[in-house]
């Protein structure tokens, strides 16, 4: 989304979103649901994993307190300009962002040492947030806040906003739209497979396309971005009790709520705390036990894993997904090719003799 502000601007992320919710919707409505299970696990680790390293990285600025006007969103411009403001570091910000991390990484284990149910249901993540708020609006603490920087939440709800349609700019987002859909649907219905196994229940994916692209068309109009399914919100929700959808319902009531009463309370949310949470976010987000784990799988599975990940936080997402996919198919048909023998105008097929099913 950020290399889409920056290439094409606010009204190219717009656009994008809008898209990339008419291709949700279609998906649904020709049951394609059921296909997001062949792609190949290790580009979704892959792709996870990277998402996880370059979220982390952009908040080392709020974390530290860097002086840097606009930070790039290009990998190695980025770090040249972390490394290059790095003696800019402001130790009052860093002693808010680590009193939040020792909060949101250090409470879990509390209160389940603890052994009391309503200290393990209160998030850590909550807590830090109230805590540095109320350390910046008591202490008068000089750092940046959501005031200073944005100046606050808009408390009343968002108008209806149709953005500039150009065709050239349509065009150019083709492969944006295309990514932007297709990780939606794999994070939401990889999302929706986790929540089955922890309820009992089974989803339907298709209905989980359609309602995913209604949502990303109509959240762009007024001032929303993409919408997905996130395994983190989802097993909080069910680690509290919910187990319906009036689940979503409840939440979105509350976001309501917090935007018309207490909007005005966040200005004095630190950045620090927030680039805190999102660092603990962007850990447990990540699957960094495959990493340990990769010499015990193929070759070619070890390449997708890599390749997609260091693309992702090199390059670009999309190219990342692009390549990931191309050298899944290369190794497929390479794989296939190897079980594959021809004769004397007879072609023989080994891969059932291969799996035991042919004698």
């Amino acid at each position: 989304m950020y290399g889409i502000v920056t290439k094409y601007g606010t009204d190219g992320l717009i656009v994008s979103t809008v898209l990339s919710g008419a291709v949700l919707f279609l998906m649904g409505l020709l049951k394609w649901g059921t296909l997001i299970r062949f792609v190949p696990v290790a580009i979704v680790i892959g792709f996870t994993n990277g998402i996880a390293v370059l979220i982390a990285l952009s908040q080392v600025k709020d974390v530290l307190g860097l002086k840097i006007a606009k930070l790039p969103s290009d990998f190695f411009p980025k770090m040249a300009s972390l490394v290059r403001h790095m003696n800019t570091a402001d130790a009052t910000t860093m002693a808010v962002s680590t009193a939040s991390l020792v909060i949101v990484f250090g409470w879990p284990a509390l209160a389940q040492k603890s052994g009391s149910t309503l200290m393990q249901r209160i998030p850590g993540s909550v807590l830090a947030l109230m805590a540095g708020t109320a350390a910046v609006s008591v202490m008068q603490l000089p750092v940046e806040t959501i005031g200073t920087r944005f100046g606050g939440i808009p408390s009343a709800l968002p108008g209806l906003t149709v953005p500039k349609i150009d065709l050239d700019l349509v065009r150019k987002l083709i492969l944006p739209t295309i990514t932007l859909a297709l990780l939606g649907a794999v994070e939401s219905l990889l999302c929706a497979r986790v929540a089955d196994g922890l309820i009992g229940d089974r989803h339907d994916p298709n209905q989980e396309l359609i309602a995913q692209g209604i949502a990303n068309i109509a959240a762009p109009l007024f001032g929303g971005y993409c919408a997905t399914g996130t395994i983190a919100r989802t097993v909080t929700n069910i680690r509290m009790g919910g187990k319906t959808p009036v689940v979503g319902v409840i939440h979105a009531m509350t976001l309501l709520v917090i935007v018309s009463v207490a909007a005005p309370l966040a200005k004095n949310v630190p950045l620090a705390s927030l680039g805190a949470i999102l660092l603990f976010v962007a850990h447990n987000m990540g699957e960094w036990h495959e990493f340990v784990r990769l010499r015990h799988f193929t070759n070619n599975y070890r390449i997708i894993l890599l390749t997609t990940f260091v693309l992702t936080i090199v390059l670009d997402l999309t190219i990342a997904v692009e390549v990931g996919v191309g050298l899944a198919f290369l190794f497929f048909v390479t794989r296939i090719a190897s079980l594959t023998r021809l004769g004397a105008g007879v072609s023989v097929v080994r891969v059932f003799e291969a799996t035991g099913q042919l004698n």
